[in-house]
C-alpha cells in the first residue's frame, strides 16, 4: 500500500490509469486483504498510506503509527494527543484528487472497531473540511453525508455499518464534519436520503430536520476552484468587434498568495511574432486589485512589477465577491466595480484595437515558473514524469519539520460573463443583485430571475439614483430582454466536460493529462471554433453541490414543509423551524396571512365564539414567539392581542382553552418579558399591557401571581439598593438600548395596575391570599419611598384585603403594617393617595361610596393618623399647598358632616399632632409675610383656622388642647416645654424612626434584594434562550 500510495503520488499518467483501468472496486478489495493480516503495525500503516493516497498528501503516510506510539490505555485520555496531532499536520497542502477514495476509507476504519482509528479519521476529516469550502464540496460529491449520517444515526431495523453506541467523542467529531459539509451543499440523493429519515412513523425525525435547517445564510451555488500558481481557463480567438469590454465574474478568496497572482486576463491572438498580455486583473497579497498594462514580457507577469494598483478596490477573503470591469474607447477609461459599486476609474491605459483575443482566467498562459514555488505545482506540468522510484523514507522523514510552504492560493469562480460593450453601472449593479446562484448567461430577460431581496435591493438602488440619465432605459432593456448578443462567453460550472483519455500508449506528449477537460462557452456561435469552450489547464476541480432549499424544491416544494407541519403536531421542532422561515419574512405578514396562521391554531375569526386553542404545541411556537410578532407591522400587532381577548374572554369555549391548552404554557410569562424588555413601543405598548390583563385574569395560577410579583418586587423602586441593574447586561448584546431606571418603574406601573385590576375580583383575590403571604406582600411592593402610583395602589389594595377578610387589620397589625403605612405612605401624598386614603378610612372599595359600611361610617380608624401626618408634612411644603387647601376642606366637611370623623379627635395623641401642626404652620406663614399669604395659601389658612376653631368648640376633646388651639388662632405664643416634648416624640415616631419601623424596613429590604437576584437570574436565562432561538 505505501509503494501504491508513493505511485500514485503527483503522477497523473498513474492516476488517471487507475481511475479507468483499475477501479476503486478492486482497491477496496486489495486494502481489506492488507487490513486482515495478523502483522503488527500493518492496519496503522494501511488506512494511513490509503488516507495520503486520497488526500495526497506524504505525512498522512505515518500519521496513524504516530498515534499508536503515542496512545493510552484509556481511550479517554488520548482524545487530546490525537486532536493536538492532527493539528499540527500540514492539511493546507493536501489536495482531494481522489474522492471516489473517501467512502471506501471510511469503511475500511469502521470495519476496524477501533475507537482510536475512527476518531482519528474523524477529526482528519473535519480538520481537511475547516481548511477550504472546496474540500467540503469535494467530500460532499463522494456521498460523505449519507454514510457519516447512517453511522450516527443507523435505523434500528437497518444492517449499518459501526455500533449504534459510538464514542462521544467520535460522534461529536463527526456531528461538526456533518454540518460543515452540509453547509455548503451535497449530492442530490444524499440530501433525499435526509429528508426521507424526516419522517419517522409518522412523526417529525428532529434530528434529521436539525442538520437539514443548518445555516439558512449559507447557500452556496456550484463553483469552479482554482488551487496552486499554475492553474487557469483559455479561450481562444473570442470575438470582440466592439469599442469595449465588460467582464462580469462572481469570485470567492480561500487563501491569498504570498506574491500577486492574475484573476483574469487578454493575450494577443497574433499570428506571427510572440503574444504580449494586452492586459491582466491581478490579486496582490494584501487583498487589493490591481491592473497589469500592455507588455510583452513575460517576466512581469510573475515578479508583480510594473502594475497599476486600484486602491478602492478590495476584496475581501471569506466571502463572495462580484467583479464588474469594463473598459471601453475614449475619454471613459477603465472602470471597477466591486459588488456593484464604482470603486476605481483607471483612465491612463488606452484601450487597444483589436477584434480578436485570447482570455484566460487564472495564472496567465505566458507565465514562468517561479523558483522555489509550491512542490504542489508540479502536478501541472504538461509532461509529467514517473515518481513511482521515490523511496518512503524520502518524505516520511519531513514530517518532524514545519511546513516549507504556506498554503497554495486557492479561489472560487461561480460564473463569469465577458461582454463586447461597456455596460453601464445600473446593469452591472443589477447583475450582482441576481446573485452567486444565477447560472444563466445574461441574454435572457433578467426580471424573471429576480428574488425578493434582489428586487428590494433593485427599487433601493433606484431610488437612491433617481434623476439619473438613462437609467431606467438601461435597467428596463435588461429586465425585459436581457443583454443579447453583446454576451460573447459565459463560462458556468454547468459547463464541465470531462472525457475519460485514451489508452495511455496512444497519448502524444502533448495530449492532456486528465483527458479531455474542458467548460463551455455557453453563448458561442457554430462558427466560433476556438471560442467554443475554456481550456483547463493546471488543479481547476469542478465542485457540484446542491443547497438544501433547492433540493427541497426539487423533492416536492412547499409540500415538504407542510407535511412537517402535518406530522410535527407532537413535536415543537417542526414549527419551530416553520417560525424562523417567518422571521425573515415577517415584514411581508398582513393581516390576512396572520388569520390564515392562526386559524390553523383553533382561532375562529368568523365566528369569535367558536375559538379554542386546538394544538398547543404549535400555538406555543407561533402565538407566543413575542419577537415574531414584534417585527410585523403595527396592524397585525393589533390583531395578535386582540386574538387573546377572542380565546380568553369571547370565547364559550375559553374555559376548556385555560384548563386543557394553556394552563401549563407561560403565555403571561412570554407577556410580561415582552413588557419588561420594551418590545413593543408607543400605542402597542398599552395594548400590550391590555392582553396581558386578559391573561392574567383568565390564567390567575399560583406560578402566574408569583412571577408578577417578583416582577414587580424587582422592578417598582429600581433606585433601590438590589434593584438598580436587573437587566444583565453581558447577555444584551444584541438587544436594544435598556430604558433608565424611571422607564423600568413605569413599565412596572403598568404591570401594577393590571394586578390591582384584576384582584378586585373576590376570587382573584382569595387565590393570591392562598398563594402568598398577603401582608407582607403588600409591605413589599410598597416600599421605602413608593411614588404615588404606587402608594394609591397598595391604599386599595389594603382595602380589598380588609374588605375580603375581617381578620386581615389584626395580621397586618401583628406585621407592624400599619406602622409602615403612617410613615411611607405621606411621603408620597397627593390627589390619588388623598382618594385611596379617604376610601380606606371609610372602607370604599374604588371610591364606591355604596360600598363601604354605611354611609358616612368610618371603619378604619387606625388609617386616621396617616392622613394627619401627610397634612403635618405637606404644611411644612408651599408646592403642597393645593392639595393640601383639598384635604383639609374634605377634613372641614367631615367633620361637620360625619359624627364618627368627629370621634377620631377624641384621642389625646391625634390633637397632638394637629396642635404641634398648627402650631408650625402659623409660625411659618407669619415668617412669610403678609404678600405671599394670598391665593391657594390664604384659602388653605383660612380653611386650617376654620378647622381649629370647630376642634376648639368639640366638648370631647381636652380641655387645655382646646385652649392651646384659641390661643394659636388668636396670636397668642405659649410655650409649653412638656408638651413641646411629648410632640417631638410623635414627630419621631411618625417620621420614621422607631424603632420597630427601622428593623420591619431592613427586613423587607434583604427579602426585597433576594427577590431582585433570584429575578435577574430567571431574566438572564429567558434572555439567553431568546438570544439562543434568534441566531
Amino acid at each position: 500500500m505505501q509503494v501504491f500510495s508513493v505511485a500514485m503520488m503527483d503522477h497523473p499518467i498513474n492516476q488517471t490509469h487507475f481511475k479507468h483501468n483499475v477501479g476503486y472496486s478492486a482497491l477496496e478489495s486489495s486494502a481489506s486483504d492488507y487490513l486482515n493480516r495478523p502483522e503488527q503495525g500493518t492496519k496503522a500503516m494501511v488506512l494511513s498510506s490509503f488516507a495520503a493516497f486520497v488526500f495526497q498528501l506524504p505525512s498522512l503516510s505515518v500519521f496513524l503509527p504516530t498515534i499508536d506510539a503515542q496512545s493510552h490505555d484509556d481511550s479517554d485520555a488520548t482524545v487530546t494527543p490525537v486532536g493536538d496531532y492532527i493539528t499540527q499536520l500540514d492539511t493546507p497542502s493536501a489536495r482531494i484528487s481522489h474522492p471516489l477514495a473517501i467512502p471506501i476509507l471510511f469503511r475500511l476504519t469502521w470495519s476496524l472497531s477501533n475507537e482510536t482509528y475512527s476518531f482519528a479519521m474523524a477529526k482528519l476529516f473535519d480538520r481537511l473540511a475547516a481548511v477550504s469550502y472546496a474540500n467540503r464540496a469535494t467530500m460532499a460529491g463522494s456521498g460523505i453525508v449519507r454514510l457519516v449520517w447512517d453511522r450516527l444515526y443507523p435505523l434500528p431495523t437497518s444492517k449499518s455499518i459501526g455500533s449504534t453506541d459510538l464514542p462521544v467523542q467520535e460522534s461529536h467529531a463527526l456531528q461538526k464534519l456533518l454540518r460543515r459539509v452540509i453547509d455548503v451543499g451535497a449530492p442530490l440523493s444524499d440530501l433525499k436520503h435526509l429528508f426521507k429519515r424526516t419522517s419517522s412513523n409518522g412523526a417529525v425525525g428532529l434530528k434529521a430536520l436539525t442538520a437539514l435547517k443548518g445555516n439558512p445564510q449559507a447557500r452556496w451555488p456550484s463553483f469552479l476552484s482554482f488551487r496552486g500558481d499554475r492553474c487557469g481557463l483559455d479561450v481562444e480567438n473570442l470575438n470582440l468587434k466592439g469599442r469595449g469590454i465588460s467582464v462580469l465574474l462572481w469570485i470567492y478568496i480561500e487563501h491569498r498568495s504570498h506574491v500577486p497572482i492574475h484573476l483574469f486576463g487578454c493575450v494577443s491572438a497574433e499570428s506571427r511574432g510572440a503574444q504580449s498580455t494586452l492586459f491582466a486583473l491581478v490579486l496582490k497579497p494584501d487583498g487589493c486589485l490591481a491592473i497589469q498594462p500592455n507588455s510583452r514580457k513575460t517576466s512581469e507577469t510573475g515578479d508583480g512589477q510594473g502594475i497599476v494598483t486600484l486602491p478602492g478596490s478590495m476584496i475581501q477573503r471569506g466571502r463572495w465577491t462580484h467583479l464588474g470591469l469594463t473598459w471601453g474607447s475614449g475619454e471613459s477609461g477603465l472602470k471597477m466595480h466591486i459588488d456593484g459599486h464604482l470603486t476605481d476609474t483607471l483612465s491612463t491605459i488606452v484601450y487597444p484595437r483589436f477584434s480578436q483575443i485570447h482570455i484566460y482566467y487564472g495564472s496567465s498562459p505566458l507565465e514562468k515558473s517561479y523558483t522555489g514555488s509550491n512542490p504542489a505545482s508540479a502536478v501541472h506540468s504538461r509532461r509529467p514524469t514517473p515518481q513511482h522510484t521515490r523511496s518512503f523514507s524520502s518524505f516520511t522523514s519531513q514530517l518532524s519539520l514545519p511546513p516549507a510552504n504556506p498554503p497554495p492560493p486557492q479561489y472560487y469562480v461561480s460564473s463569469t460573463h465577458i461582454l463586447n460593450t461597456t455596460l453601464s453601472p445600473a446593469v452591472i449593479r443589477l447583475a450582482h443583485h441576481l446573485g452567486p446562484r444565477y447560472t444563466g448567461t445574461l441574454r435572457t430577460g433578467l426580471g424573471r430571475h429576480l428574488t425578493y431581496e434582489a428586487a428590494t435591493a433593485l427599487n433601493v438602488y433606484l431610488f437612491a439614483s433617481a434623476g439619473t440619465t438613462n437609467l431606467g432605459t438601461d435597467l428596463a432593456t435588461g429586465l425585459e430582454i436581457g443583454l443579447g448578443e453583446a454576451v460573447v462567453c459565459a463560462l458556468l460550472p454547468s459547463g464541465w466536460i470531462e472525457q475519460p483519455p485514451r489508452a495511455i500508449e496512444e497519448l502524444e506528449l502533448d495530449a492532456p493529462w486528465l483527458g479531455e477537460r474542458r467548460v463551455l462557452n455557453c453563448v458561442a456561435e457554430k462558427d466560433q471554433r476556438g471560442a467554443g469552450w475554456a481550456s483547463v489547464r493546471g488543479d481547476v476541480v469542478k465542485c457540484e453541490v446542491v443547497g438544501t432549499d433547492e433540493a427541497l424544491r426539487r423533492v416536492g416544494g412547499a409540500a415538504v414543509g407542510l407535511g412537517f407541519v402535518q406530522r410535527a403536531e407532537l413535536y415543537l421542532a417542526g414549527y419551530e423551524v416553520l417560525a424562523q422561515l417567518l422571521y425573515e419574512k415577517a415584514g411581508l405578514i398582513s393581516v390576512d396571512i396572520f388569520q390564515s396562521l392562526f386559524e390553523f391554531l383553533g382561532v375562529d375569526f368568523k365566528t369569535p365564539s367558536k375559538s379554542v386553542v386546538t394544538n398547543p404545541q404549535s400555538y406555543r411556537a407561533f402565538a407566543l414567539d413575542i419577537d415574531l410578532w414584534a417585527r410585523t407591522n403595527p396592524s397585525v400587532q393589533s390583531a395578535y392581542f386582540d386574538h387573546f381577548s377572542t380565546l380568553l374572554t369571547t370565547s364559550k369555549l375559553s374555559r376548556f382553552t385555560i384548563k386543557s391548552k394553556l394552563s401549563k404554557l407561560p403565555v403571561l410569562k412570554k407577556l410580561l418579558l415582552a413588557v419588561q424588555l420594551g418590545i413593543f413601543r408607543d400605542e402597542m405598548e398599552a395594548q400590550l399591557v391590555r392582553a396581558l390583563k386578559v391573561v392574567a385574569h383568565a390564567i390567575w395560577t399560583p406560578e402566574s401571581i408569583k412571577a408578577l410579583v417578583a416582577y414587580l418586587a424587582a422592578n417598582l423602586h429600581t433606585s433601590q439598593a438590589g434593584t438598580a441593574a436587573l437587566t444583565p447586561m453581558s447577555t444584551m448584546s444584541s438587544l436594544p438600548p435598556q430604558p433608565d431606571k424611571s422607564v423600568i418603574a413605569q413599565r412596572a406601573e403598568l404591570v401594577l395596575d393590571v394586578v390591582i385590576t384584576v384582584l378586585h375580583s373576590s376570587h382573584h383575590l382569595q387565590r393570591f391570599c392562598a398563594a402568598l403571604p398577603a401582608s407582607r406582600i403588600l409591605l413589599l411592593l410598597l416600599g421605602e419611598r413608593p411614588t404615588p402610583v404606587v402608594a394609591a395602589h397598595m391604599l386599595t389594595l389594603l382595602g380589598l384585603m380588609m374588605n375580603n377578610s375581617p381578620s386581615f387589620g389584626r395580621k397586618f397589625e401583628l406585621a407592624h403594617g400599619w406602622t409602615v403605612i403612617r410613615c411611607v405612605v405621606p411621603g408620597a401624598w397627593d390627589p390619588s393617595v388623598h382618594v385611596a386614603a379617604f376610601d380606606l378610612l371609610f372602607g370604599r372599595i374604588g371610591g364606591n361610596a355604596s360600598s363601604g359600611h354605611g354611609e358616612g361610617q368610618v371603619v378604619n380608624p387606625v388609617m386616621f393618623s396617616t392622613i394627619l401626618t401627610a397634612l403635618q408634612r405637606g404644611l411644612q411644603q408651599r408646592e403642597s399647598d393645593a392639595v393640601m387647601d383639598v384635604l383639609v376642606g374634605e377634613m372641614v366637611e367631615l367633620y361637620e358632616s360625619v359624627p364618627t370623623f368627629r370621634l377620631l379627635f377624641k384621642t389625646k395623641s391625634s390633637m397632638t399632632i394637629f396642635v404641634d401642626l398648627y402650631r408650625d404652620f402659623l409660625k411659618l406663614r407669619r415668617e412669610e409675610g403678609q404678600t405671599e399669604r394670598e391665593g391657594t395659601g390664604a384659602r388653605l389658612e383660612e380653611k386650617l383656622r376654620k378647622l381649629a376653631n370647630l376642634l376648639s368648640e368639640n366638648s370631647v376633646i381636652d380641655a387645655g388642647q382646646r385652649q392651646e388651639l384659641r390661643d394659636l388662632s388668636n396670636g397668642a405664643r405659649p410655650i409649653n416645654t412638656s408638651r413641646r416634648a411629648s410632640a417631638r416624640i410623635s414627630l419621631n415616631t411618625l417620621g420614621g424612626a422607631e424603632p420597630t419601623y427601622v428593623k420591619t424596613m431592613m427586613r423587607l429590604a434583604s427579602w426585597r434584594k433576594t427577590t431582585a437576584t433570584s429575578e435577574r437570574q430567571r431574566l438572564r436565562k429567558m434572555i439567553q434562550d431568546r438570544l439562543d432561538y434568534l441566531v
